[in-house]
C-alpha cells in the first residue's frame, strides 16, 4: 500500500485538506468533520476484474437460493414472522421466474417445494451456527455481531461458510419428486430422508475461506469504489422480501403516530408515509385534486407544509440530522410523484420497493459523508453516482 501511495508517509498530509482552525477544535476531536480546505481524494475507479464484469447468474435454481437467503436475512432472529413474509413475497418471486421463462424456455420453472426446502435448510444452518455461540452475557455482543453479519452475507459467502453446493436436496428427494409438477404447485415432503434438525458447524477451513471472501469484497470496494451505486443495490428478488418484511412489521405496530424516536426502518417508512403521502392526500376532500376548489387546494398545501415540518422533526435510525432527514423526505416525495395517488401503504411500497432497502442512502452517499457532523448540521448533496435510481 505504501509503495503505491507513498504520500501516506508524510505526517503533514492533513494540511492539504484541513485548516488548523478546524482540525484542532473540540468539535473535530469528538466528531467526524469534512475537510474545509479541499475534499478528500475520490477513490480511483480502475477496471474491474474480468470475473466481476460478466453477466449475473440467471439460473432459476440459484435464484431460489437467493430468495431463501433473503427470507432468512429479513426474518432472523425474530425480525418478522417468516410465514407472513414468505406468503407475501412468494407471488412476486414466482412472477419474476415466469417472466424470464417467457423469454427463455431453458430457465427452470418455479417450484414451491424447492423454495421451501432451501428456506428450511438455510434456517437450520443458521440456527446450528448460532447454537455454537455461548449464551452468557459476556457473549451477548457476539450474538449481536452475528445477527448483523448475517444480514450482509452474500449468497456466495453463505454457501462457502456452510459448504453448500446446491445439490443437498438429493439426500432428501428423488429427482422424480423434486422436479414433479405436484412439487412445483405446492410443498411436497421429502421422499428419501427428512430434513435435518441440525447441520454441523462450519469447519475452520470454511470459516477462513468465507472470511477471505468478505475481506476481498471489502478490498474491492475500497479499491474500485462504487461509481454508480448498482453493486450495492439489492436484486428485485431481495427487494420483494424486504417489502414483505416491512409490511409484516408495520402490521404489528400500534396505530398511534410516533411521538418518540422511531425504532426501526419499517416504523420510519410508516411515519413518513403518514406525514408526506397520506397527509398530503387527505387534508381536504378525497377528490380535492380533481375539484380545483381553492379552499381544498389551500388545505392540501397547508397539510403538505405541516407534514414536511413534522418529518423534519423525526429522529431515530437513519434520521440523525439534516442530511439524513432531507434524504428520506426527498425520496418519499419523488416516489409519490412517480406513483401518483396510493390508497394504502402497501400499495405505495409495492410501487416503490427501493424504499424498503435500509441501505439506500449509501447508494448515494459515502459512509464518511453520511455519518459526518457536517451532514447533521446542514444538507449536503450526495457524493456518489446515483445510477438508475435518480436522486431529487
Amino acid at each position: 500500500m505504501l509503495l503505491h501511495s507513498p504520500e501516506l508517509m508524510h505526517s503533514g498530509l492533513w494540511r492539504d485538506f484541513y485548516s488548523k482552525g478546524l482540525l484542532f477544535t473540540p468539535d473535530a476531536k469528538e466528531n467526524w468533520r469534512l475537510p474545509d480546505v479541499k475534499p478528500l481524494p475520490a477513490i480511483a475507479a480502475v477496471g474491474r476484474q474480468q470475473a466481476n464484469s460478466g453477466p449475473r447468474n440467471t439460473d432459476a435454481g440459484e435464484d431460489m437460493l437467493q430468495f431463501a437467503l433473503a427470507v432468512i436475512q429479513a426474518t432472523f432472529p425474530g425480525k418478522a414472522r417468516r410465514g407472513a413474509v414468505i406468503v407475501r413475497a412468494l407471488p412476486a418471486f414466482q412472477s419474476a421466474i415466469m417472466r424470464r421463462r417467457a423469454s427463455n424456455p431453458n430457465v427452470p420453472p418455479f417450484s414451491e417445494t424447492q423454495v421451501y426446502f432451501w428456506i428450511q435448510y438455510f434456517h437450520v444452518a443458521v440456527v446450528s451456527l448460532q447454537e455454537n455461540i455461548p449464551s452468557s452475557d459476556s457473549h451477548q455482543a457476539m450474538n449481536t455481531d452475528w445477527s448483523a453479519a448475517l444480514s450482509s452475507l452474500t449468497l456466495g459467502t453463505f454457501k462457502t461458510l456452510f459448504g453448500i453446493t446446491g445439490q443437498e436436496w438429493k439426500e432428501h428427494y428423488s429427482k422424480a419428486v423434486w422436479e414433479s409438477v405436484a412439487a412445483r404447485l405446492e410443498y411436497t415432503s421429502p421422499d428419501l430422508k427428512r430434513l435435518p434438525n441440525v447441520i454441523k458447524a462450519p469447519s475452520e477451513r470454511n470459516v477462513i475461506e468465507a472470511r477471505g471472501e468478505i475481506l476481498q469484497s471489502l478490498r474491492e470496494k475500497a479499491l474500485w469504489g462504487n461509481s454508480d451505486g448498482n453493486d450495492e443495490f439489492p436484486s428485485m428478488v431481495r427487494l420483494s422480501v424486504l417489502v414483505a418484511a416491512v409490511l409484516q412489521e408495520v402490521s404489528l405496530l400500534d396505530d398511534a403516530s410516533a411521538v418518540r424516536p422511531v425504532a426501526s426502518h419499517a416504523e420510519l417508512l410508516r411515519e413518513l408515509y403518514r406525514l408526506l403521502v397520506r397527509g398530503r392526500q387527505q387534508p381536504g376532500k378525497k377528490d380535492d385534486v380533481q375539484t380545483g376548489n381553492t379552499t381544498d387546494k389551500t388545505s392540501r398545501d397547508e397539510g403538505t407544509q405541516g407534514g414536511l415540518e413534522a418529518a423534519m422533526r423525526l429522529s431515530g435510525p437513519g434520521m440523525q440530522g439534516v442530511t439524513q432527514r432531507m434524504f428520506w423526505i426527498q425520496q418519499f416525495m419523488s416516489a409519490q410523484r412517480k406513483v401518483g395517488r396510493a390508497e394504502a401503504f402497501a400499495e405505495f411500497l409495492d410501487a416503490n420497493p427501493r424504499l424498503a432497502f435500509e441501505g439506500l442512502p449509501l447508494v448515494y452517499y459515502s459512509v464518511e459523508l453520511w455519518d459526518s457532523q457536517d451532514a447533521i448540521t446542514r444538507f449536503i448533496l450526495p457524493d456518489r453516482g446515483t445510477g438508475e435510481h435518480p436522486f431529487y
